[in-house]
């Protein structure tokens, strides 16, 4: 199994390492030093999403449950909505629109327009071009 807890471990210590690394490499190189910074740690997370993909364990039983599964299904509408609907909160704030988001309020935000978006817009337009697909094939 490809599963270790350690991985995670292993995650979080590359990632310290990395960016407690990036000024000195920044003096040498400053291009790769803003890129150990900013993505360096890209291998040691692809570490943690094989473990993670790998399903096995406690963990994988925490991400089999209906939440994790609800959450991975409208990942997509989360990954499109998150930064337009962050920036529109931030700018509303600072016209003074609106009192400062606390961090729950921003998350809560985020997953109800994503959820809002997976599916009113995401499922219907998935199951209309299936309808459309198939009925081109029986033709």
């Amino acid at each position: 199994t490809v599963f270790d807890p350690g991985a995670i471990l292993v995650t979080v210590m590359a990632v310290l390492f990395l960016r407690g690394y990036s000024a000195p490499v920044s003096a040498v190189l400053p291009a790769l030093g803003f890129w150990v910074g900013t993505a360096g740690a890209c291998f040691a997370f692809a570490i943690l999403i094989i473990a993670c993909a790998e399903g096995a364990g406690g963990f994988g039983a925490v991400l089999s449950l209906r939440p994790a599964v609800w959450l991975g299904e409208i990942s997509f509408a989360l990954y499109m909505v998150h930064q337009p609907l962050m920036k529109w909160m931030f700018l509303q704030e600072l016209e003074g629109k609106m009192a400062p988001a606390g961090p729950l309020l921003v998350i809560a935000a985020c997953i109800g327009a994503a959820a809002a978006l997976h599916h009113l817009v995401e499922l219907p337009a998935r199951s209309g071009l299936l309808w459309l697909a198939q009925a081109r094939t029986k033709r």
